[in-house]
């Protein structure tokens, strides 16, 4: 009787192989890479756009499997059975735990100390900051300030308590000439931060005031 085939490997065949699904290498930064609709439609993309609609189809056919949040990189993991680490970046190439720490050290430049805590499985809240915070990033690349607004405001509202997003949501009115919604958003900034807020962020805050002032 023939075996049936091993339904990780039948799926990466199917969205790497039939689908042609691959990591955008050559634009990495390009904002299209966080927008699920294009990486369908382009079958190309960031690791964690790629993972989620792995994940999506996996989960559709009873796979157990979960995204995983290592530093600088997305993958997705296996949760019956010994672990099984599958990089969706590199049309699904399987990596052992030695190779996840190795990818970690090489991608900080051996900054980050591996730990196994890195391989646990991450919910979806976390992976929709993720995205967002890599959507920011990549109009910020590309000094679209404007464009980074909608992110950041999406990430304040998914993470209501982390007050860096106040900040940056500040710093985008900022550089925008939006005084009037820069000013109260880097003050509550400095009242919430955990560490006093560095001098830049006080001296835009001085300059905001100031040019308020003028026109008074």
């Amino acid at each position: 009787m023939a075996r049936s085939p091993d339904p990780i490997t039948a799926l990466n065949h199917f969205l790497f192989d039939l689908l042609r699904f691959t990591g955008n290498r050559s634009f990495y930064n390009d904002p299209l890479n966080s927008y699920l609709n294009k990486v369908i439609d382009r079958r190309t993309g960031l690791p964690i756009t790629l993972a989620v609609i792995y994940l999506d189809v996996a989960w559709r056919l009873g796979l157990p499997v979960a995204g995983v949040g290592l530093p600088g990189h997305f993958i997705v993991r296996t949760l019956e059975g010994a672990p099984r680490f599958i990089d969706v970046f590199h049309q699904g190439q399987e990596l052992t735990e030695h190779d996840c720490r190795r990818l970690v050290s090489e991608l900080s430049e051996g900054q980050v100390e591996f730990d196994t805590s890195m391989l646990a499985p991450v919910g979806p809240r976390l992976i929709l900051g993720r995205m967002l915070n890599n959507l920011k990033n990549a109009y910020l690349h590309q000094n679209k300030f404007d464009a980074a607004v909608p992110p950041v405001e999406r990430l304040i509202d998914l993470q209501p308590d982390e007050p860096t997003h106040l900040r940056d949501l500040g710093l985008l009115h900022y550089q925008l000439d939006r005084y009037d919604l820069a000013l109260p958003l880097l003050n509550r900034y400095t009242v919430l931060a955990a560490v006093p807020p560095d001098d830049p962020v006080r001296q835009i805050i001085g300059h905001i005031q100031t040019h308020i002032a003028r026109l008074n």
